[in-house]
């Protein structure tokens, strides 16, 4: 107890002589403490960078987001242009995609050091109310696939016999009286033999 009341003494003695070093010095760590709390999110998470960036940036971004649906970016801080978006730096575009994820307006995905953005049902709604759109429009991604309709061949028509020949009684009646110019009778039919039938190999003439 002696020794605690003895470093208690030469404490307030130092701060006696010299107080304004030791009050500078109390006031600093009152503000780095108190700078570290409002960096805090209300869950205790380190709140993220925010980048200040032109609205015109902003409005080319969400215009090509809700016209594709998607939109793709090579995960590079140091690419002075996006491919797709030739006008805009491509931290500019992971920034911006970036905090509308966090509010939920796309989903992210990434593979093969790129990174993915789809839209969300939230996501539309809160473009189309920034771009002032109307209902009609929405991002190719939500349009119906329009397919290419294959020109079928159409059957040939077949001719119509009946039709040129008088039907099926004028074909009877014509096959009748041929039999009967031949001299054949109603029930023998007409048989065709070759010139040459009996002259083959090993078979007498008759």
């Amino acid at each position: 107890m002696r020794h605690f009341s003895s470093a208690a003494k030469n404490l307030l003695a130092i701060f006696v002589r010299r107080p304004s070093f030791y009050f500078d010095v109390f006031t600093s760590v009152l503000r780095s403490f108190a700078s570290a709390v409002s960096d805090l999110s209300p869950s205790g998470q380190p709140k993220e960078f925010k980048m200040l960036m032109p609205k015109s940036q902003i409005r080319d971004i969400y215009e090509y987001l809700f016209m594709e649906g998607v939109l793709v970016a090579k995960k590079d801080v140091h690419l002075a242009k996006h491919p797709l978006i030739p006008s805009i730096p491509n931290l500019h575009v992971m920034k911006c995609l970036n905090s509308l994820k966090s509010r939920g307006y796309v989903k992210e995905q990434f593979a093969w050091r790129h990174l993915y953005w789809y839209l969300t049902n939230e996501g539309i709604e809160f473009i189309r109310d920034y771009l002032n759109l109307p209902e009609e429009i929405v991002p190719n991604t939500m349009k119906p696939k329009q397919r290419a309709e294959t020109q079928r061949a159409k059957p040939l028509a077949r001719p119509d016999y009946r039709s040129d020949q008088g039907g099926d009684r004028d074909v009877y009646r014509k096959a009748a009286e041929k039999k009967g110019d031949l001299g054949l009778g109603p029930n023998q039919d007409i048989e065709f033999r070759g010139g040459f039938q009996g002259y083959g190999r090993g078979q007498p003439r008759q």
